[in-house]
């Protein structure tokens, strides 16, 4: 079940309908430019990966899973704030618990279900960048400079993590390179209908006061739930990470693998532990992006 692998296409839209909402939830609000540049060089290393990378070293699993399990630990909080109120840690542990019961069936149901969620993030955001286009102001798209959040950084490389449940023979899907040019988007609507100087207050704000054909609509139940498909999507793509990983340490653990990195995620929000979002970006960078580069290449000096 476990080493069942994804076709491109699918998982580009599982990919999607996971890190729309949630990116645009979490970066929305800073410097569009700024934000252009990170999803450029993220989605140029994603790319890198998903063209030319590999995953044949079979101990480094095992430090691949448990930086995982720390990511789903260190993000799943934040699905608090999806809706408003004093919402941790229920919504986080329901989401975990739904996320968990998704990626339990195997990653082809779970990609199954972020294909259909693909469409209905898509149509949302559409629909409210739509509404936001009359509202943006000009004068207030000129460059300015706040630094991105690394945890930004942190979601637009998920790509490289998802390529293990990538089939081998396929190499890239242009639903891929969706979400960074999304949050772009969504940076410069924020920015143009608020102000910079507003700008951090976020998409969900924003969305408060859109118009939608002359009339003034509130988008705010519909950003929420976007928010919550999101995380959801998020979640489950992430234990299903863990699970193939288990899967590759040993035939057969590959549902424990999921148990493990949604009890694992959970325990480290409840037990409200902590690592700085540079270190999680430099290991994702060094365990996800670079070491899967130099593994093609030992596998090309062994084939010669």
């Amino acid at each position: 079940m476990f080493r069942e692998k994804i076709p491109g296409k699918q998982l580009g839209g599982w990919i999607f309908a996971a890190l729309v909402p949630v990116v645009i939830q979490l970066g929305a609000g800073g410097s569009w430019v700024e934000t252009g540049v990170a999803a450029l060089a993220c989605g140029g290393a994603v790319w890198l990966v998903w063209r030319f990378g590999a995953q044949r070293i079979r101990w480094l699993c095992l430090p691949r899973l448990v930086l995982t399990v720390v990511m789903v630990g260190v993000l799943v909080s934040n699905s608090a704030f999806s809706w408003p109120g004093d919402n941790y840690p229920a919504v986080p542990l329901i989401l975990l618990a739904l996320a968990g019961w998704s990626a339990w069936k195997g990653p082809s149901a779970a990609a199954r279900v972020g294909c259909v969620l693909f469409w209905f993030v898509l149509l949302m955001y559409l629909v409210v960048f739509g509404a936001g286009l009359g509202s943006v102001k000009v004068g207030w798209l000129r460059p300015w400079w706040r630094g991105v959040d690394l945890e930004v950084v942190l979601l637009l490389l998920v790509p490289a993590l998802a390529m293990v449940l990538l089939r081998s023979e396929e190499r890239w899907s242009g639903r891929v390179a969706l979400p960074g040019a999304f949050l772009v988007a969504a940076s410069v609507l924020v920015s143009g209908v608020m102000s910079p100087a507003l700008a951090e207050e976020g998409f969900y704000e924003m969305s408060k006061g859109l118009e939608l054909l002359g009339v003034v609509s509130r988008f705010e139940a519909v950003i929420s739930a976007g928010m919550t498909l999101g995380w959801f999507s998020l979640l489950s793509l992430l234990l299903s990470v863990c699970g193939r990983l288990a899967e590759e340490l040993r035939k057969g653990w590959g549902r424990w693998g999921v148990v493990a990195g949604a009890t694992g995620g959970a325990v480290w929000m409840l037990c409200d532990l902590s690592i700085s979002m540079g270190v999680m970006a430099v290991l994702v960078t060094i365990f996800w992006v670079l070491l899967p580069l130099l593994e093609q290449g030992v596998g090309r000096e062994k084939k010669s």
